[in-house]
């Protein structure tokens, strides 16, 4: 593959993936009630209470806020808080490209088109919260480690990562080790230490911010909410930690892969294959080296914390490990071939170097899902209306519309949720009616996570209701007497 095909390859995944997060972003968009809640937050509060613990149980780095603060007084806020990050998404990928692209073995185009295409990077990346800011400063961090290191810029940069995302005093310390080991010491030097000194500013300004926010009132109180909710995603301390582990494990090959049977660990495997042998080659300053090494710096601070109890390790949470585990598939995928000519090239058999591009064409599809928030409110309310018969809304439901409708203030949501019922199987309806139920899906090719409502069930076991459409978070049935 000749520079320019591959430099038209990769800006034509770029921008597939760039279009694919606007359609998902401002087309067919939504938000789940996590964004919901952070987006009342938002909105009610003042830049200053901003700072302070939040309501709902709620939390995220401070200038994450008050920038989606900034951006809320402008339009309609269910639209304006969705441009910044689906900007900082966007702009991840020209950075990661700008990364791999010094690579010389263009298999690595691989590792380009899974972060553009794959469900859990754009469903996530795209939400309400401050894991895209953690997946893009990541990345901006290894362009400006690696290449460009002036005092104002890791100053800057240090400051703007760790008060926008909680990764970002992960990513200083680990840079902070990594550049002790490469100085060894005994040549350690006076732009050594300016760079040790700009890039810890950042985590000093956010242990300030960090010491301020947990004596305000109602910090203890925050603080107690997130442990019990995150409590299966902190490491355990005992003899439950292999389980716990091994948990984590497949975990990561189902979201970032999210292949069908057994194939994520099959690509874990040979990910794990790719960072061993990233850490035993010889070119120890090339870039991808280099990344893979501050990535398991920072993985293995991600862990301490979570031992800790002080920062949950858990899905949404390890966004900023996609280019860390499609650039270690890549690596290992080039290993194995490696390995596997050089056993032919002794029986005088050559195997085609096009097979990489086969190899890369196959992932991408297998892992092509469509991505999803697990609340689609707006077309679930949107076919409701069409129906002329009465309405009926399970509590469940009504709970997630009435949020929805809190933050959007929709005035369609507004006027199902003043002309629908309560269901309650006491008192069933006496003429035909269309029953909403929620039932949640889960991420992945299985389809639902949980069984229908007790009162769904119930209706369905006495064959009174039908099911008649399914959205995402939402079933509509309709009943018959």
């Amino acid at each position: 593959m000749n520079t320019k095909l591959y430099f038209l390859i990769a800006w034509i995944f770029i921008l597939i993936g760039i279009a694919i997060r606007f359609y998902f972003q401002f087309i067919s968009w939504t938000f789940n009630g996590d964004e919901i809640n952070l987006g009342i937050n938002i909105i009610e509060k003042s830049f200053r209470e901003l700072l302070l613990p939040l309501e709902r149980g709620q939390s995220a780095p401070p200038l994450f806020l008050l920038l989606m603060k900034f951006f809320s007084l402008f339009g309609k806020p269910e639209l304006t808080l969705k441009i910044l990050t689906f900007i900082t998404s966007s702009l991840t990928l020209p950075l990661f490209y700008k990364i791999i692209k010094r690579k010389k073995e263009k298999i690595y185009l691989l590792a380009l088109g899974l972060l553009c295409f794959s469900p859990f990077v754009i469903t996530n990346s795209l939400t309400l919260k401050q894991y895209s800011f953690d997946l893009f400063f990541i990345v901006l961090g290894f362009i400006i480690i690696n290449y460009k290191r002036s005092s104002y810029t890791l100053i800057i940069f240090s400051i703007l990562f760790c008060l926008c995302s909680n990764i970002g005093p992960f990513f200083c310390l680990s840079s902070i080790i990594l550049i002790l080991n490469q100085a060894n010491f005994s040549r350690f030097n006076r732009f050594h230490l300016r760079s040790i000194l700009f890039l810890a500013v950042g985590p000093i300004v956010y242990f300030i911010y960090f010491i301020y926010f947990i004596n305000q009132e109602g910090a203890d109180e925050l603080r107690a909410f997130m442990q019990d909710y995150w409590e299966e995603a902190f490491a355990p301390l005992n003899l439950d930690f292999i389980k716990w582990y091994l948990i984590r494990v497949k975990g990561l090959g189902f979201y970032f892969f999210t292949s069908y049977l057994l194939i994520d660990i099959f690509l874990l495997l040979i990910s794990f294959i790719g960072i061993v042998a990233n850490l035993i080659e010889k070119n120890k300053n090339e870039i991808i080296h280099k990344i893979l090494k501050n990535y398991l710096i920072i993985i293995s601070i991600h862990l301490v914390l979570s031992s800790l109890k002080l920062y949950p390790f858990s899905d949404r949470l390890y966004l900023y490990l996609a280019p860390f585990l499609y650039i270690s598939l890549t690596k290992g995928i080039l290993t194995c071939l490696n390995i596997f000519n050089s056993s032919l090239l002794k029986k005088k058999i050559k195997l085609k170097y096009r097979f990489h591009y086969i190899s890369f064409i196959l992932l991408i599809i297998m892992i092509y899902q469509i991505p999803y928030k697990d609340n689609d409110v707006k077309n679930t309310i949107s076919e409701i209306r069409k129906y002329n018969d009465d309405i009926y809304i399970t509590q469940k439901s009504k709970a997630s519309i009435s949020l929805w409708f809190e933050l959007t203030k929709d005035r369609n949501v507004q006027e199902i949720l003043e002309k629908s019922n309560i269901l309650d199987i006491e008192v069933l309806p006496e003429k035909n009616a269309v029953i909403l139920s929620r039932q949640q899906l889960k991420f992945g090719h299985q389809k639902e996570t949980s069984l229908p409502e007790i009162e769904i069930q119930f209706l369905l076991s006495e064959k009174k209701i039908k099911l008649v459409q399914t959205f995402i978070g939402y079933k509509l049935y309709i009943f018959k007497p």
